[in-house]
Formats: structure tokens, C-alpha cells, sequence
């Protein structure tokens, strides 16, 4: 669902399984990446752990961190890197694009 909202706001979505095939997109491609969305935590790899292996290859990529529990537990605000946020699930359409419009602002 997040792909395809993305989509037709004009963004430019590499799309990923799971955390392993994330960081493979993050080493291969050439292009700037603004952005990353990924849950917590998502198969294989997690969301953090996913974010400690790509921040150094991308320092300037923001980070949007989403999950449908929101349990300071699973991953406490102060733990975060200072570029990404959390988007608690579930979203609507509206919301996801206003957060991902105001991440790279910051």
C-alpha cells in the first residue's frame, strides 16, 4: 500500500522484501536515496539494525520508522537516529504523505 501511495505522489520508491534486501539496495544503487520506510521490525534484518548498516553508507538519508505496535520497548524514542521519526500503524494515505514530505525538511 505504501509503494503505490508513494507512487502516485510522484516519489520514486526502490521497493524491498525485507531488511537484507534493503541494505542490497542501499550498496548497489547509485542514486540518492532521501529516504528509507521501514518497519519494525521487518524480517531478516530489523529496522534498526537495517539503519546501523546503511547510515554509514548514506548519511544524508532520513529515516521513517513504522510498526503496529508502539511499545517504547521495541524501540524507545531516544534510541533513534536524530534523522528519522516513527509513524505508528495504521496510517492513512494523507498521513503517510505528509510525513514523508516533512522528513527531508528536517
Amino acid at each position: 500500500m505504501s509503494v503505490d501511495i508513494l507512487n502516485r505522489q510522484g516519489y520514486r520508491v526502490w521497493e524491498a522484501a525485507n531488511g537484507a534486501e534493503a541494505l542490497q539496495i542501499c550498496e548497489q544503487q547509485k542514486e540518492l536515496i532521501d529516504l528509507m520506510l521501514t518497519d519494525v521490525p521487518p524480517s531478516q534484518i530489523g529496522g534498526k539494525e537495517l539503519v546501523e548498516k546503511v547510515l554509514p553508507l548514506r548519511p544524508q538519508m532520513k529515516v521513517l520508522f513504522t510498526a503496529g505496535y508502539t511499545d517504547n520497548n521495541i524501540i524507545p524514542e531516544d534510541s533513534l537516529p536524530s534523522s528519522s521519526q516513527f509513524l505508528p500503524k495504521p496510517f492513512s494515505p494523507i498521513v503517510l504523505v505528509r510525513k514523508v514530505r516533512e522528513m527531508p525538511d528536517r
